[in-house]
């Protein structure tokens, strides 16, 4: 299954590599890829464990992640 989740609060590049790395290490993601550009993360994930795989996306977008760097920190 694909999903598509908009990124409010990533404001920077490495902020968006360190999310993308986050969900793609959760089980049941067979791929994750962060669009900076377009503000976007694409994942898919195995269907049987969309439930939980969401829920586990929407804390790490719920509580981003901030670098050195990014003005929001």
């Amino acid at each position: 299954m694909k999903k598509i989740y908009a990124l409010e609060n990533v404001t920077c590049t490495h902020c968006a590599q360190v999310t993308e790395a986050h969900v793609n290490s959760l089980t049941g993601v067979t791929s994750a890829m962060v669009s900076f550009k377009l503000k976007k993360l694409t994942v898919n994930m195995d269907d049987d464990k969309e439930a939980e795989i969401d829920s586990q996306i929407q804390k790490i977008l719920a509580k981003p992640f901030y670098c050195k760097n990014c003005p929001n920190r």
